[in-house]
């Protein structure tokens, strides 16, 4: 039977209509996208679940991939060792050899970091799955993440970026460096689909946490009008365990949304762990990205060339995608930590009265035994995102120290005369 949320639907998409889908099902069009770019080979079941298997087509064919790419990558590591040693005069140059070389070539991380990790993140999804069933047994409620829209948009946004990086890259890389066009897209498709997944697995937290507080504030005021307020009588089995406690909430269902939430609590914090060591594999990746087209910038500069306004625009738009890139996942991982504090606090806080029967002091018990639980730290907040929030403030003092660098050696050469002008005051008069 279709339901429909009394006040519009949770945040990532329209109001949710018929089956309730699973996380896996939810983001199953970015998990394509991600599996298409070899980062995620994760299969979907029937059921709504998803596993990963070595043994498959897609794997097999990613080895193939893998043996036809090396002979590039030896051919590539051979070239840039070679201008490497050849620009060690020019720093800045240099260093944007190397950083250019570890930016195409990031993916070759990929089966030691993602193939890895693609099977915790499998349960991971299955631990969804189970919270899911839970939250229907003790809620009455189905839990409907809502995410399925937003997950399509970024995963249409991951295919564009590649696509339309796809038309300057064709018109303007030479040809002899045509071999690099699939690895720079590939690339490219890897930067927007790590923060996409963060985005829409940190909004899947928040949409269910909203859930679980609106029914737990259904228990502790619509239940008991003394607490804060009731918009209306309960119905149901709910409303047969008020009427049965008098009109307080029931000890026995406050214990159990404190069940929920602390597996909520620890789903959240279990993201980092199941797919935290292929976040800073990305954040490696963005950071050289920023580098790579600073010292670009920067060894232009140096050797006197003119600025092509072009290259610098692209490539500083590529650097503000890239932060920006870095903020949404740091801000992904800021509500995923926030989620599940969200109202039950003051929820929490509203519950504690001051009669002494017998089920009240039972309810307060519980209530206090919840609020302990609540103090302690996300294990979240403490390892995972801090480093996170600390790198994208590096980077962003990087770049701008970067550009200021830039800015002083184009101001040097605007003011020395240029190569040619020098030659021709060296040549003799006529």
């Amino acid at each position: 039977m279709k339901q429909k949320p009394a006040r519009g639907g949770p945040k990532g998409g329209p109001p949710p209509h018929g089956t309730v889908l699973t996380l896996a099902e939810e983001m199953k069009p970015l998990l394509l996208v991600m599996r298409l770019i070899n980062i995620m080979p994760l299969h979907f079941t029937a059921d709504g679940g998803a596993y990963f298997s070595w043994r498959s087509s897609m794997m097999l064919l990613s080895a193939a991939g893998w043996a036809l790419a090396f002979v590039d990558v030896v051919y590539e590591t051979v070239f840039r060792i070679d201008v490497f040693v050849s620009s060690l005069s020019h720093f800045s140059e240099a260093v944007f050899n190397m950083f250019f070389f570890l930016l195409l070539h990031h993916h070759y991380f990929t089966p030691v970091l993602h193939w890895p990790a693609a099977p915790r993140f499998a349960d991971y999804l299955s631990d969804w799955a189970h919270f899911q069933a839970r939250f229907l047994a003790e809620t009455g409620r189905p839990l409907r993440l809502a995410v399925r829209s937003l997950a399509t948009h970024k995963a249409s946004a991951c295919l564009g970026v590649p696509c339309v990086l796809a038309v300057p890259l064709s018109l303007g890389i030479p040809t002899s460096n045509w071999h690099n066009v699939p690895l720079g897209l590939l690339a490219a498709a890897f930067h927007a689909s790590v923060p996409a997944f963060w985005d829409v697995l940190g909004t899947a937290a928040v949409n269910a946490s909203d859930q679980l507080t609106a029914c737990f504030k259904e228990v502790g005021g619509e239940a008991a009008p003394h607490l804060g307020g009731a918009q209306g009588p309960l119905q149901g089995p709910l409303s047969q365990e008020v009427a049965v406690s008098g009109g307080e909430p029931p000890a026995a269902r406050v214990r159990a949304y404190r069940e929920l939430w602390l597996e909520l609590r620890r789903l959240a914090e279990d993201a980092p762990a199941a797919w935290g060591i292929c976040t800073l594999h990305y954040m490696l990746c963005c950071i050289s990205a920023v580098l790579l087209n600073g010292f670009g910038l920067l060894a232009a500069a140096t050797n006197g060339g003119e600025a092509d306004m072009f290259l610098t625009c692209a490539m500083f738009l590529i650097m503000v995608d890239s932060l920006w890139h870095t903020a949404v996942v740091c801000a992904s991982g800021q509500q995923m930590a926030a989620a599940v504090d969200s109202g039950t606090r003051d929820v929490l806080l509203k519950m504690r009265m001051s009669t002494s029967t017998t089920a009240t002091l039972l309810l307060q018990r519980e209530v206090i035994s919840f609020l302990n639980v609540m103090k302690k730290p996300l294990t979240i907040s403490l390892y995972g995102f801090i480093a996170l929030k600390l790198t994208l403030v590096v980077t962003i003092v990087e770049t701008l120290a970067t550009y200021l660098c830039v800015l002083l050696q184009f101001t040097i050469n605007f003011q020395r005369p240029s190569r040619g002008s020098a030659l021709e005051a060296a040549l003799p008069p006529d």
